[in-house]
């Protein structure tokens, strides 16, 4: 990657950047106990240049190292008129220095992966007797490094490796009935990779689902388990970024400064955190990347941006550019987490509580109102005591009231992939059912 600025010369333009990717991986998958998909691919070189010439923006991108050395002229030949605050700026000195490389990922041997999934899977059968089998349990590895470099003699350089294991199960239990369930976890250093964890919430989502009924329609408490509190705040994840507040894409009720959940509710967006995959010293743009909390005890302190978004609202980028190669910057998150709470999650279920497990439909939710209506499925409780499984039910409200609604957060945290939270136990949901 040292030698991309001489292949790529930006002296011919006002101002220039390149964006730079270096990736590699390994897959391996098990099905049925027996190796199945298997993939490993030598990192591969991937440039995009952006240009300023003349008032007028040009961007152009390869995925093969012949292509490389013309992108400043196709970008040249793609110019186009600068609007809403596209810019390349200096990037800020310096940069965060998260642990999040680790050489493991250049010594581990096929062998290993293979014993890693056939103990997982032998694990889960032996957790539980209603588990059957593992349909899939599955490996990966990824190594990549990004450059960003401009014409003002900035760059910036870094590296990350992530490893994942998933694993998906078959239970039956004594009456004949089957269901499947599953986990996954992913960590940027091998050491940090917690198969013991999938294992166990693989299972626990899996005999969870046996017995499962409807219940009649009510508003009553949910709790939220810290995976499915994470499809939550995945939902609204637009809400905090400046370009969707420019594009009027928000709720009304959605401003600066305003309580728009519970005081007991805390989000960050962090890419400084040692072994998290969302982790990276620096954005898109080159800028150090840094923690900022986006809901301080219910209170929305303010938009994440890039320069562009940030030019535009007049003030500084917040350093939260993604990007791919074949993309523009746009606001994205690093690690999007609600902090940890105080409570043991068994002081959650007193009451009647009716926990969700998991979600369904997502996307239906209309990000400008905050309206939503979901798919779900989980387990009733009464006074701590778990008393039936529970299926076929939909969960419904406004995703502006349920953040307010929080009356407890776990001391559970959980992140998966980039997106983490605690258990959140929310008052007053509607819940539709048989």
């Amino acid at each position: 990657m040292d030698d991309i600025e001489s292949r790529v010369p930006l002296r011919d333009f006002d101002a220039g950047e390149i964006f730079a990717v270096r990736r590699g991986g390994v897959e391996f998958s098990v099905y049925n106990g027996s190796p199945a998909d298997f993939s490993r691919n030598d990192p591969e070189l991937a440039v995009s240049v952006r240009i300023l010439k003349d008032g007028k923006m040009g961007f152009a991108y390869a995925y093969s190292e012949d292509g490389i050395a013309e992108l400043p002229a196709q970008a040249a030949d793609n110019l186009f008129p600068v609007e809403w605050g596209w810019r390349i700026e200096r990037m800020g000195d310096g940069a965060s220095s998260p642990d999040i490389f680790d050489g493991r990922y250049f010594s581990i041997r096929d062998e290993e992966i293979f014993d890693i999934l056939k103990t997982a899977e032998a694990s889960a059968v032996k957790k539980d007797s209603r588990i059957k089998k593992a349909i899939v349990s599955s490996f990966a590895a990824s190594f990549s490094e990004v450059f960003v470099a401009n014409s003002f003699g900035d760059r910036k350089k870094g590296k990350k490796t992530v490893f994942s294991v998933g694993i998906y199960l078959i239970g039956e239990d004594f009456g004949g009935e089957v269901q499947a369930g599953g986990s996954y976890a992913s960590a940027c250093r091998f050491r940090d990779l917690d198969v013991d964890r999938v294992v166990g919430e693989a299972v626990e989502d899996t005999v969870s689902q046996f017995g499962s009924s409807a219940i009649s329609p009510k508003k009553m408490a949910v709790l939220l388990s810290p995976a499915s509190a994470c499809s939550f705040l995945s939902v609204i994840s637009g809400w905090f970024c400046a370009d969707e507040f420019i594009e009027g894409r928000l709720p009304p009720v959605w401003k600066e400064g305003s309580a728009v959940a519970s005081s007991l509710v805390t989000i960050v967006d962090d890419g400084t955190i040692d072994g998290l995959p969302g982790s990276f010293p620096f954005d898109g743009e080159g800028f150090p990347t840094a923690r900022h909390k986006i809901v301080s005890e219910g209170v929305f302190t303010g938009f994440l941006s890039d320069v562009r978004s940030a030019r535009v609202l007049a003030r500084s980028t917040t350093a939260n550019a993604k990007r791919g190669v074949s993309s523009l910057p746009s606001v994205g998150f690093f690690n999007l987490f609600v902090e940890n709470g105080k409570t043991p999650p068994a002081d959650l279920t007193l009451g009647e509580v009716l926990k969700i497990d998991e979600v369904i439909g997502l996307h239906l939710a209309n990000p400008e109102t905050g309206l939503f209506s979901f798919g779900a499925r989980g387990r009733l409780y009464k006074n701590g005591k778990l008393k039936k499984s529970v299926r076929g039910i939909t969960v419904s409200g406004c995703l502006t009231d349920f953040f307010r609604n929080v009356v407890a957060v776990g001391d559970d945290l959980k992140f998966y992939s980039s997106v983490g939270s605690p258990s959140l136990l929310v008052k007053d949901v509607q819940i539709s059912g048989k």
